[in-house]
């Protein structure tokens, strides 16, 4: 990065100092680089403070050309996982589409008595068992998301012997469990990072983050699946596929995600 900050320049220090940055991610993403210096190397090699250092970089991140993982670094910010509303897929198939390598930190996977919501969008008695699983999702080691599943405990016989950090979800309800998700149920709304969320994310209070709820039914319409999803707002985008069809007929089922 052999540019220099005009001390003198009406233009703050922190957008001189991004402008080089956005030079230097141009290159390094076209050589296949993947990491942004540190801000005390910034600081060091700029002579600048901290503020203007994390400002620069702030501002990089608002523009989505990069993202931070809380003790690892600044990366830039390549494609982005696209996970398609549209698409019955998950995050294993989403993450390999990529050609990035999916992992998963398995946090629980048990039998335990069904809380209320996942009761009732399951259509079960409250606190029967159901079997849960919760993991944080990673690509190429990165945590890119935080998953919670709950699913019928006869949907999900010998799922407690799964390893889960490896296993998708939907293979396995299809090859052990002998089901076929044919459609879901889902909204997306954003929420700020708080509590355990920074720490199963590495973000930082207030980060951006996409949480998405929904249910997922087996051809004869029977729930398989309740799930509370929370990605990354830094390195997610979310799409969808509408067509119009004027004899299409929307019926809503308030027993979902009430």
């Amino acid at each position: 990065m052999d540019f220099a900050l005009n001390t003198s320049s009406y233009v703050p220090l922190y957008l001189q100092l991004a402008e080089i940055l956005r030079r230097y991610i141009k290159v390094q993403a076209q050589a296949g680089n993947a990491e942004l210096p540190s801000e005390k190397m910034l600081m060091e090699t700029y002579k600048v403070g901290r503020n203007t250092a994390k400002k620069a970089l702030e501002q990089l991140q608002s523009e989505g050309l990069i993202y931070r993982v809380q003790g690892k670094g600044t990366f830039i910010r390549k494609e982005p996982i696209d996970y398609g509303l549209h698409r019955l897929t998950g995050f294993t198939e989403e993450v390999r589409y990529l050609g990035k390598t999916p992992s998963s930190v398995v946090l629980h996977a048990q039998v335990v008595p069904a809380p209320e919501l996942a009761a009732k969008n399951l259509r079960l008695a409250l606190a029967q068992p159901v079997f849960l699983l919760e993991r944080i999702r990673q690509a190429d080691c990165n945590p890119m998301a935080y998953h919670i599943s709950y699913l019928p405990q006869n949907v999900a016989t010998g799922f407690e012997r799964v390893d889960w950090a490896k296993e998708s979800l939907f293979r396995q309800l299809e090859q052990k469990a002998g089901i076929r998700i044919a459609w879901q149920h889902q909204i997306l709304k954003p929420i700020v990072a708080s509590g355990k969320l920074c720490e199963y994310l590495a973000l930082h209070p207030g980060a951006a983050v996409l949480y998405l709820e929904g249910v997922a039914y087996d051809e004869a319409d029977n729930p398989v699946e309740f799930k509370q999803h929370y990605f990354r707002g830094d390195v997610y985008t979310f799409s969808y596929k509408s067509t119009r069809n004027d004899s299409l007929r929307i019926q809503y089922n308030p027993e979902i995600i009430a």
